[in-house]
């Protein structure tokens, strides 16, 4: 029994581990068909123009770190932190929450941080909530590219949208958030003409039977211009006799 016990330990251990691993996997994960997968090789980094969250400064950087564990963000791996523009003084305003489609030309990478102890004093939020959206918007002539090796890459942006003071929404170009086109709704020209054609027919066969039958007809007669329809197979027969007989080859000779 107490043999056991070393080798429980070392499998509940491993399942923890496993549930853990899981749980971080599902956050990097998102439906669509979105082709982002190269975000997660590297720590982005965002050079901020006078809406950084310290209300004394005017000017830093943020850096966005998430779905991977590259070990140069100021903040510590999985955080959106800022910076002043000496590279100094880290503030973390962030901690990755998962990866949300938003649409079919974009999705996002949230970062949450609460406020509270010595933040309430240092940020613009107060008692508030920090919020940051890293939203990645369809623009095939942009794609982002990774260099080997590197762990620390500059990232461009459309202008900032501030929702309140507690929330940031970086707008980043990305040829990755652009999905195939979706199948149009509704059926095409072929198909409707398809459709269009058995209706036809259908009608055609019933009401002519209908017809037939009132007139007294029985059996094969009941068939509409069943007398032509007997003598088809016929027709084509000799259809394709004469052309064979009338072909150049033979008329040459």
């Amino acid at each position: 029994m107490f043999a056991l016990m070393p080798f429980l330990g070392s499998a509940i251990f491993a399942l923890t581990l496993g549930l853990e691993f899981t749980a971080a996997d599902e956050k990097c994960l998102i439906d669509g068909y979105y082709n982002y997968e190269s975000l997660f090789k590297s720590v982005w980094r965002a050079e901020i123009k006078g809406h950084c969250l310290r209300p004394t400064s005017t000017d830093c950087s943020w850096y966005f770190q998430f779905c991977n564990e590259v070990p140069v963000n100021p903040c510590g791996i999985g955080h959106a932190c800022e910076v002043n523009t000496s590279g100094l003084d880290p503030l973390s305003i962030g901690t990755f929450q998962k990866i949300l489609p938003l649409d079919r030309s974009s999705f996002a990478v949230r970062f949450e941080e609460p406020v509270q102890g010595s933040l309430v004093n240092i940020t613009k939020c107060k008692d508030k909530k920090i919020t940051v959206n890293m939203i990645f918007r369809c623009d095939v002539e942009r794609n982002i590219v990774v260099g080997p090796g590197a762990e620390l890459t500059k990232i461009n942006y459309t202008p900032l949208i501030i929702s309140t003071d507690c929330e940031r929404n970086l707008t980043v170009p990305f040829s990755g958030a652009c999905t195939p086109e979706a199948p149009t709704d509704g059926l095409s020209a072929g198909s409707v003409l398809l459709i269009l054609f058995f209706i036809a027919l259908l009608v055609y066969l019933v009401g002519g039977i209908l017809i037939n039958h009132n007139n007294g007809a029985r059996g094969w007669e009941m068939v509409p211009h069943h007398q032509f329809w007997s003598e088809l197979p016929g027709l084509c027969v000799d259809g394709c006799v004469f052309l064979s007989s009338t072909s150049p080859a033979k008329v040459a000779r």
